[in-house]
């Protein structure tokens, strides 16, 4: 029998996105230092440097995550991984640039809805810094950490989604690849400079939030007549009050599948067992990059820039 993959898509627009790919199986195991492991109750290093975390099967706001035992976590690079490039992004209906990131953690924390409350969330897998824990914020991110992402520590940013249980043993699944879409398009969210996570949207937010509603600094595009169409189609822009341009962020997660996956769920799933997995699908983010030349180069000029092009004559290795 072929092996397959599950892919599981935190994205903005669609909670249920869930589906089923054929491929070769590929994997890699990647130790853990032992000093980026936190909070943990007890920490065992043996002598190839394999850190066992052991921890007890916990619920928090979420089904019970047993997470003991070692894990395959990416220890990041603190290099900056950039360099320059003849290859150019090609032009595309819309712009888009993607990034792929290794797992650097996996934790009861979630800087963004319970900040500085570690504990208190359910569990989550997350991919870029390794230094992230309840008490990160986007401009401890953009100074601190290894980075598990292309380009090192070009990508400070940290992304996190729900963790994926096997119910019968209550244990993650681990997954197999971890990727990041920038993108524009009819969804894009736009938003004044203090963007926050809204209503499952993916934008960036950095403290201070100015509006207390959480929801007054985001304003949908408002739609504007294409000059000379005799179709008599429009587009999308930013009103005046909300000039950024934030691009809609989605990831794709990949889990190799070997068996069965009907006892699949992710860990905030708390509905119904009778209903379909996946229908609590969400992520968050920290922006930490050093710089973000693919906003204007790639995005905004509607440019495919892979997962490797800065859109300025660099890539990202």
């Amino acid at each position: 029998m072929k092996s397959a993959f599950l892919v599981l898509a935190a994205i903005a627009v669609t909670p249920n996105a869930m589906t089923v790919e054929h491929g070769a199986a590929q994997s890699a195991s990647v130790t853990r230092p032992a000093h980026r492991i936190s909070k943990a109750i007890a920490v065992t290093v043996n002598e190839q440097d394999v850190v066992k975390v052991v921890l007890p099967t916990v619920m928090h706001l979420g089904f019970p995550a047993d997470i003991s035992g070692v894990w395959p976590l990416d220890p990041g690079t603190s290099e900056l991984r950039v360099r320059p490039t003849t290859e150019q992004p090609v032009a595309s209906t819309s712009g888009a640039f993607r990034i792929t990131c290794g797992i650097s953690a996996l934790k009861f924390d979630d800087p963004v809805v319970y900040p500085g409350e570690p504990w208190r969330s359910h569990l989550h897998l997350f991919a870029g810094n390794t230094d992230v824990d309840a008490f990160s914020t986007a401009e401890s991110l953009r100074t601190s950490g290894n980075s598990t992402c292309r380009g090192g520590i070009f990508n400070r940013s940290s992304y996190w989604v729900p963790a994926l249980l096997d119910m019968r043993t209550s244990r993650p699944v681990f997954p197999a690849a971890f990727q990041i879409y920038y993108k524009s398009g009819d969804f894009n969210t736009k938003g004044s400079s203090d963007g926050r996570t809204v209503n499952g949207v993916f934008v960036p937010w950095q403290p201070p939030v100015k509006f207390q509603d959480h929801k007054s600094h985001m304003h949908y595009g408002v739609s504007v007549p294409n000059a000379g169409d005799p179709r008599n189609w429009s587009h999308s822009e930013c009103p005046a009050s909300h000039p950024v341009v934030l691009p809609k962020v989605s990831y794709e997660i990949s889990f190799k599948v070997t068996e069965t996956v009907k006892d699949w769920r992710l860990v905030s799933d708390v509905y119904a067992l009778t209903k379909p997995a996946g229908y609590s699908s969400h992520g968050d983010w920290f922006g930490a990059w050093l710089e973000q030349p693919w906003r204007a180069r790639c995005i905004s000029a509607n440019k495919d820039c892979h997962s490797h092009l800065l859109g300025d004559g660099r890539e990202l290795y």
